[in-house]
């Protein structure tokens, strides 16, 4: 195998890795890892600084780096 074909595998292998890290959660997972109701969940990502997540299907789903990054946000002010 050549050089090139060598760096596209190992660049593919790469974002296969970064893609298995960007995990998305539901709606019920999400609202019982935070501890708060679904409709709160909602509530708080359309009108609030909440992320809002995307729509998947009929479904919303949340990129676990984006509410890890918001929960650390949300503990700087705090603090």
């Amino acid at each position: 195998m050549d050089r090139i074909a060598k760096e596209a595998i190992s660049m593919e292998e790469q974002r296969q890795i970064g893609d298995a890290r960007q995990q998305y959660v539901n709606a019920r997972e999400l609202s019982a890892r935070l501890a708060i109701p679904q409709n709160t969940l909602y509530y708080i990502a359309k009108h609030g600084d909440f992320p809002r997540g995307i729509k998947i299907g009929r479904a919303r789903r949340w990129l676990v780096s984006e509410i890890e990054a918001y929960l650390a946000a949300l503990e700087a002010d705090h603090e």
